[in-house]
């Protein structure tokens, strides 16, 4: 039985070992992989401006402009003109409203100028008292004394 007691001992200790060392491994794997999906990013980054540089190289060398046709021109029969019943109708309401506006603008003008035409109503004196005299003084030094 002491036999099987420490044998076991001796395997748990090798068993905790293994899982330090498989511990310390997965923290570096998880290094590892942060760095290759880095260098990916990188080299990904890296390849798409290299194709732009490269693209920019050859237009300059061509002299070819940036433009690029996302769809061929198509041809129309028919001229494009503006609908005439659409423009008539919003011209004769624009119109009308602007009509109504200028005419309401001198109706309120005239209305603000016959205010100011009126004659202001005429101030009725007050009666009041006049202020009370007060008496001179009078001074025993004669006003021309030659």
């Amino acid at each position: 039985l002491q036999s099987r007691v420490g044998t076991l001992h001796t395997q748990i200790a090798d068993s905790r070992s293994k899982l330090l060392d498989m511990n310390q491994k997965e923290v570096e794997l998880a290094s590892l992989q942060r760095d290759i999906d880095l260098a990916a990013a990188n080299y990904k980054k890296y390849a798409e401006s290299r194709e732009t540089a490269r693209i920019d190289q050859e237009q300059e060398r061509a002299s070819i402009s940036s433009l690029n046709l996302v769809q061929t021109p198509t041809f129309s029969r028919t001229p494009a003109t503006p609908k005439i019943p659409l423009v008539l109708g919003g011209g004769g309401v624009l119109g009308l409203f602007s009509a109504l506006g200028v005419a309401l603008l001198f109706e309120r003008r005239r209305a603000t100028w016959t205010r100011r035409a009126a004659p202001a109503p005429a101030i009725q004196p007050e009666e009041t008292t006049p202020p009370p005299r007060t008496r001179r003084l009078e001074t025993a030094v004669p006003s021309n004394p030659r």
